[in-house]
């Protein structure tokens, strides 16, 4: 039996409500649907998230929706400034097609300083991108909204990824009535159970929503996905059920690792924890394979030096964290004699 821990997804299948719409839709999916069921995707996320539709731009998973803004900034000649370690596959793209990315460091408890970005002197064109809570840290890497002004005082649009908010509870969104170089990235990926459909949003000014629709694609979304969406999205109980019990399995996690001697576990606000190896001399990539090899998969960092002693894990079911907990526990006590 394999059991995948490495791609933060949740264990859970989607709400009922989800199945039951999709199910309908199948039966018709011969025909071309009326253009309304997309607005109603809308309509349903700017009411989740108390914006007004203006406010609301839906693409097929939130990293489409990263890609057109760096799409954006290459237009414009702009740079991205970000930090390390977080996720990398945008940053990845970016250096693709063209664009300069710059790195600061994060601190030894994984947070941000501003002065440090403000720094790097960024302009109108730039794009600073932050993920919070950050991916693979799990923290919360700027927490000041007085912080945050002064990096949209700026004036370079700042991309503020917060994919795992249904876990953190932590949101700058209520600062894109005050600004028009604010977007902010969620998903319904994570809490919602609908990784496998692929969408995401962006919450940002009228103005900005209007202007990053000219580099979106016309029906980008499959209309199976939508369908989902807006069937996940009007059962929240279901949302709020998939969330609380992520949490009370993450800390349960938590305290068996810390039972551990000689690994350190980073506390965490998503649905994963990063845990550090480097005690007992581990490298990430050892550890990996030998949980590869007995059915488990994380996610390991080989090419981020500040990771290189650790492992991510995503959150699954009680009897899946069973297994990756024992399997760890033994190899741990193994190599420590």
């Amino acid at each position: 039996m394999t059991i995948r821990l490495n791609l933060n997804e949740v264990p859970y299948p989607p709400s009922p409500k989800v199945i039951d719409e999709v199910t309908k839709f199948i039966k018709v999916c011969n025909r071309y649907p009326p253009s309304s069921i997309y607005k109603r995707l809308k309509e349903s996320i700017a009411i989740y998230n108390d914006v007004r539709y203006g406010n609301v731009l839906v693409d097929s998973g939130a990293t489409n929706i990263l890609h057109m803004i760096l799409v954006r900034a290459k237009k414009l000649g702009g740079r991205v400034i970000t930090y390390r370690p977080t996720f990398p596959y945008p940053l990845e793209y970016a250096k693709n097609i063209g664009i300069q990315v710059l790195y600061v460091d994060l601190d030894r408890e994984f947070r941000l300083h501003i002065e440090d970005l403000l720094q790097l002197d960024p302009k109108e064109n730039d794009v600073i991108m932050i993920v919070n809570p950050n991916n693979p840290t799990g923290n919360i890497v700027l927490g000041s909204v007085s912080h945050m002004r002064e990096l949209l005082n700026s004036g370079a649009l700042v991309i503020h990824d917060e994919v795992y908010f249904e876990f953190s509870g932590f949101t700058f969104k209520d600062l894109i009535k005050d600004y028009d170089n604010l977007v902010i990235v969620r998903s319904l990926s994570k809490a919602f159970a609908l990784a496998g459909f692929r969408v995401g949003y962006a919450l940002a000014s009228e103005e900005l929503v209007s202007e990053l629709r000219n580099y979106q694609q016309y029906y980008s979304i499959p209309t199976v996905s939508v369908v989902a969406a807006i069937a996940a999205l009007s059962d929240l109980d279901y949302m709020r059920f998939i969330v609380s019990n992520v949490i009370k399995e993450r800390e349960w996690v938590l305290n068996r690792l810390n039972e551990i001697k000689g690994i350190s576990p980073y506390r965490s606000l998503t649905n994963f924890i990063l845990i550090s190896l480097k005690d007992i001399g581990v490298k990430g990539e050892e550890m990996f394979n030998y949980l590869k090899q007995n059915g488990v998969y994380v996610t390991y960092y080989p090419h981020e030096p500040r990771l290189t002693y650790c492992i991510r894990v995503s959150i699954g079911l009680r009897e899946e964290n069973e297994v990756f907990i024992k399997l760890l526990k033994s190899h741990v006590s193994r190599l420590r004699g």
